[in-house]
């Protein structure tokens, strides 16, 4: 069995796309994943599966939450690995203390250097912003909430499906997957 960790975007945002975590939790139990547990109500899952294949798991999920929701949600799965990963190479640890200034966008795959470099000088304002693999470290020195730098911009610009987190939410994943 593998552990992994499993982001959905856009769920429980908003009062938009409403899937009560039980619902989810007994959706997944049901469909060959063991010890799913949820975390606050933005779709953050833990889960076992024999699958060692993280894009098997995304796809499953995906359509699963699409055939029972109709909601077309970006997943991303991350072994604990990919979390303590993430952790250990945030950049902007070493100039910000205040962790409500501290996001993580993760994608659900590296993405094209040619499109990493495009994006590379963009500037938002006070924000920044670092590419490390499949993990986009943001600094919202003032305030995330009007930033251009969003999972959405993210996925435009790189191809690929992501979803944010703040770095509180980020410790807590650890610790909770423990």
């Amino acid at each position: 069995m593998q552990n992994y960790i499993v982001l959905l975007r856009g769920i429980n945002v908003g009062g938009h796309r409403k899937l009560p975590m039980q619902t989810l939790r007994n959706l997944l139990s049901n469909n060959a994943y063991q010890n799913v547990r949820t975390y606050i109500q933005s779709g953050n899952v833990f889960l076992e599966s024999e699958e060692k294949d993280s894009t098997k798991i995304c796809t499953h999920i995906k359509h699963l939450i699409l055939e029972q929701f109709n909601y077309d949600v970006p997943v991303i799965t991350l072994t604990e690995e990919d979390i303590e990963k993430c952790i250990s190479t945030n950049p902007y640890l070493a100039i910000e203390e205040d962790y409500k200034k501290l996001h993580v966008i993760f994608l659900n795959q590296i993405p094209d250097i040619t499109l990493v470099k495009n994006i590379a000088n963009f500037k938002w304002k006070n924000d920044s912003f670092t590419i490390k693999g499949h993990f986009v470290f943001i600094h919202y020195p003032d305030n995330s909430r009007n930033s251009k730098l969003s999972a959405a911009f993210f996925e435009k610009k790189l191809q690929v499906s992501a979803s944010a987190r703040n770095w509180k939410t980020v410790l807590r994943l650890k610790v909770i997957n423990v």
